[in-house]
């Protein structure tokens, strides 16, 4: 192919990439996190390479009226942290009255999205505890 027609496909690169990302399954591991003892999830695959980025998300479920801490923990497949971080969590319900009109509302921070690139490729876990 010559180069002057592999230059008029290269802007089209980031779309290749964008189509590919939606073809990439989901898949959700729900944990329950009762008390100050940290909980494990199961091992998931992370894979490196230079081909776009895994996205972790961390949605808590949290009573209404209250707020938490998460200290999050993610693991190499050898156990050993190589990420750290906390999330202060909350979430508001309640009723709003405003010149005569009424309603309820249900407010919440409670959601973290991770975008990163792993080492090396591998069975990791999330820990996580509630603070």
């Amino acid at each position: 192919m010559p180069w002057p027609l592999l230059a008029g496909v290269l802007p089209l690169m980031p779309l290749l990439v964008l189509v590919a990302s939606g073809f990439t399954p989901e898949r959700r591991l729900p944990l329950l996190a009762l008390g100050d003892e940290p909980v494990l999830s199961a091992p998931f695959q992370l894979d490196s390479g230079w081909f776009g980025s895994p996205e972790l998300e961390l949605q808590a479920d949290l009573p209404a009226t209250s707020s938490a801490t998460l200290a999050v923990d993610l693991l190499d497949p050898a156990g050993q942290p190589v990420l750290q971080f906390r999330k202060d969590a909350w979430r508001e319900r309640g009723v709003w009255v405003e010149e005569g009109e009424q309603g309820t509302y249900d407010e919440r921070d409670a959601a973290a999205l991770l975008a990163l690139r792993p080492g090396a490729s591998g069975a990791y876990q999330l820990r996580v505890r509630v603070e």
